[in-house]
């Protein structure tokens, strides 16, 4: 019995509100997702400069964009 397949793009184009966290400058992530996919997160979260993100910053900036 194998696992039940999920039409990630599906969810995505069907959320109310989209994220992409990255720990880089460009992100690489959102930018290989729209040329695979077509579909372009609405909301990023960077972070620049190589560390990672703590608990506190993360919800900082999930707050900021919530509102």
């Amino acid at each position: 019995m194998g696992a039940a397949k999920i039409d990630y793009l599906n969810v995505l184009n069907n959320a109310k509100l989209t994220i992409c966290i990255e720990n880089n400058a460009t992100g690489q992530l959102a930018r290989l997702m729209r040329a695979e996919t077509g579909y372009e997160f609405k909301n990023k979260i960077n972070r620049y400069d190589g560390r990672p993100f703590t608990t506190d910053e993360l919800i900082g900036e999930l707050n900021a964009i919530t509102g």
